[in-house]
């Protein structure tokens, strides 16, 4: 085994941002377990038998809310990688072969071509060649306290891209921009 890193991926991208919900859901699941196992009425010969049954319903109560979890959370970075793809398309090129030529190997991670951050359900990897211009920006405050936004972009395809995240990462994302569009 050698100490080289692996360089960043599709994949890596996406298990960043979903692996927050999908360990919420088995916290979730292994939480219910017993309620369920309490509620549930299991009526067995043996001791064996009532063993198997409980287990059964903590599997199959920790599967459930692991795979939900993981579906709701997927929903975003699925949308945002097809982002990613129409990149691709457009600009000609593999981000998994751009990342193995950089030697980039994680997120957050921003550079005069880059800006990648994958974390919390939310993806965002641009290529600076793609965007042309923001259009807008706009922050809000959630219910939890939190300040979340949304910048509208458009891009060299003439396309208008609106992007979510929290506010700290759209702040770093429109000055990465700005930065580009004054020079």
């Amino acid at each position: 085994m050698t100490n080289q890193e692996i360089t960043l991926t599709k994949e890596h991208l996406f298990w960043y941002a979903t692996i927050h919900l999908t360990i919420l859901g088995m916290i979730i699941g292994l939480v219910l377990t017993p309620v369920l196992a309490m509620l549930l009425p299991i009526k067995s010969q043996t001791l064996f038998e009532s063993l198997t049954a409980s287990l059964s319903i903590g599997v199959l109560t920790v599967s459930i809310c692991i795979g939900l979890m993981t579906l709701i959370a997927s929903i975003g970075p699925i949308k945002q990688l097809k982002l990613l793809k129409r990149q691709e398309n457009y600009l000609s090129f593999s981000f998994n072969e751009e990342m193995q030529q950089y030697g980039i190997v994680a997120t957050p991670y921003a550079s005069s071509k880059w800006f990648i951050v994958a974390e919390e359900a939310g993806v965002i990897v641009l290529r600076r060649d793609y965007v042309a211009k923001i259009e807008r920006i706009h922050f809000h405050q959630t219910s939890t306290g939190t300040m979340k936004g949304k910048i509208t972009l458009i891009t060299t395809d003439r396309k208008i891209v609106t992007l979510k995240h929290r506010k700290v990462i759209l702040s770093k994302l429109k000055l990465w921009l700005e930065s580009d569009l004054i020079e």
